[in-house]
């Protein structure tokens, strides 16, 4: 069944693919929406595992990559909830709390 629909789509050209996404209201991230809503911390001492955090949802995701292979899932938490991150909206919040008034 699955690779049925990889000959399929073979047979649609990168416009096309577009055209039916479009219709169906599915939008395609662009190298720039993924740069602007995505953000990248490496590892450090441990090679090949970095967190993206998806800066609008606060969600976060463990990338593993070795040799010519890689495996994302997100970050779960005790209770099987994703571990979240705070969000830019939560981060304007908090600096905006700094300056209130003690009056």
């Amino acid at each position: 069944m699955k690779a049925d629909f990889v000959a399929d789509m073979e047979r649609f050209t990168q416009s096309q693919i577009q055209g039916i996404l479009t219709k169906r209201r599915i939008k395609m991230f662009t190298k720039n929406d993924i740069k602007t809503r995505f953000e990248r911390t490496t590892g450090g001492a441990f090679q090949g595992i970095d967190i993206i955090t998806d800066k609008v949802t606060g969600v976060q995701y463990l990338l593993v990559t070795r040799d010519t292979g890689a495996g994302l899932t997100p970050l779960i938490d005790g209770d099987g909830k994703p571990v979240l991150s705070k969000t830019e909206t939560d981060k304007e919040k908090s600096v905006s709390d700094k300056y209130v008034s003690p009056f």
